[in-house]
């Protein structure tokens, strides 16, 4: 972690003082919830989103998403996450089961999800659950990380 120096009072001027340095730490960054239950595209979309300087969470499923933000393992010193990046299909739950579990709890997170399979009837329900947006796959890295950052900064 990169630690920014900086010289305060007037102890820096005189030699018979050493001087003082106060240690300022720059705000974390955001993190970001990826559920992906592929493991090739899952290290892939983290390795893109850690990149653009977000610290990520990964889980396998939708399981274990909601086991990730359970009132009992949630730690109150957590800053939460900037946005939940979701498969639509995954085992034991889905990214729609995910998305309305969790709108069911008012998460106020914005949830991107992502699917090969972007049907007319996956997208409204998607919609109608609330989800910021619904990407379909293959996703461009670039398009993912914009995705995002303008969910994030709309929170």
């Amino acid at each position: 972690m990169v630690r920014h120096l900086k010289l305060v009072g007037p102890g820096a001027t005189r030699q018979d003082e050493r001087p003082r340095w106060r240690m300022e730490r720059p705000a974390p960054p955001e993190r970001v919830l990826l559920a992906e239950d592929d493991p090739e595209l899952r290290r892939i979309f983290a390795t893109a989103l850690r990149r653009a300087g977000y610290r990520v969470v990964e889980a396998r499923d939708g399981g274990e998403v909601i086991d990730r933000i359970a009132p009992g393992r949630w730690n109150p010193d957590d800053e939460g996450f900037a946005a939940l990046v979701a498969d639509v299909r995954m085992p034991r739950l889905s990214g729609l089961d995910v998305l309305a579990a969790l709108r069911f709890t008012r998460w106020a997170t914005p949830v991107i999800l992502v699917s090969a399979y972007c049907d007319q009837e996956t997208r409204a329900e998607a919609e109608e659950l609330g989800a910021a947006v619904l990407l379909e796959k293959p996703v461009p890295l670039d398009r993912l990380v914009f995705t995002v950052r303008r969910a994030a900064a709309r929170q």
